[in-house]
């Protein structure tokens, strides 16, 4: 049992359910301002995320990191970047993270920087809010989830420059002639559409169990690849 509190003891800690709290009052204006709802949400996350950032016992978190001894290298990230960089292959430096992003200079840095990123932040929540309809229930919310995504990467990116990106990627996945004929702007609507269905797919309850293992072991990066492409164009003859 934790110790009794007395006059002089320090507040408690109720910054979970204080952002709970807001997050659901912020929920339920989402069937009228959906722009306010959507940087009301914003700004929970980004200050919690802040108030983490300069709360956190980083001694420690830089102390684990380092007993987990990862390799230096993009390794798992290699093959990943080497169709995103003709140039070189990049990935993300996880090694040292311990000197940078557990640093102490970067939590100062963020906390410096704090009404400048809460500005940022905003900006973005209020393009995404402009793009997804008001939602008046919590089913709503679930049917609409994925079209928060779509709005933001509508607002980071253009849609000459979500084509090139999908170009390149089915290149990658699908080898040289898999994004032939394919038009980003004219089949939009379609490519969301399949992507939607496949990440609201149910996952099967029994899906580690009996052989699943088995028919694992009989994939093949070829046909992985073909799946992933024809997620985004639609089934073809061949790629």
């Amino acid at each position: 049992m934790p110790r009794k509190r007395t006059k002089n003891a320090l507040p408690s800690q109720q910054h979970g359910w204080e952002r709970t709290c807001e997050i659901r009052k912020y929920m339920e204006i989402l069937g009228e301002d959906s722009v306010e709802a959507v940087k009301g949400f914003a700004k929970v996350a980004i200050e919690n995320a802040i108030r983490c950032c300069n709360t956190s016992d980083k001694e420690l978190l830089r102390t684990i990191h380092r007993r987990m001894k990862l390799a230096k290298g993009p390794g798992f990230w290699d093959g990943f970047y080497g169709w995103f960089s003709s140039v070189e292959k990049r990935g993300a430096p996880f090694h040292s993270f311990a000197d940078s992003v557990l640093s102490d200079a970067t939590a100062e840095g963020i906390s410096s920087k704090r009404e400048f990123i809460v500005d940022q932040v905003l900006e973005v929540a209020k393009s995404v809010g402009e793009k997804v309809p008001n939602m008046t229930s919590g089913e709503e919310i679930k049917s609409h989830y994925f079209d928060f995504f779509v709005a933001l990467a509508d607002t980071y990116a253009t849609l000459s420059e979500q084509e090139l990106f999908l170009n390149n990627f089915l290149n990658y996945v699908g080898g040289e002639t898999a994004a032939k004929g394919f038009n980003y702007q004219r089949d939009r609507i379609a490519i969301i559409e399949r992507v939607r269905h496949v990440l609201e797919s149910r996952v099967p309850s029994d899906m580690l169990k009996g052989d699943f293992d088995i028919n694992l072991s009989k994939s093949t990066e070829g046909n992985v690849r073909k799946r992933i492409a024809e997620m985004i164009i639609g089934p073809r003859a061949s790629l």
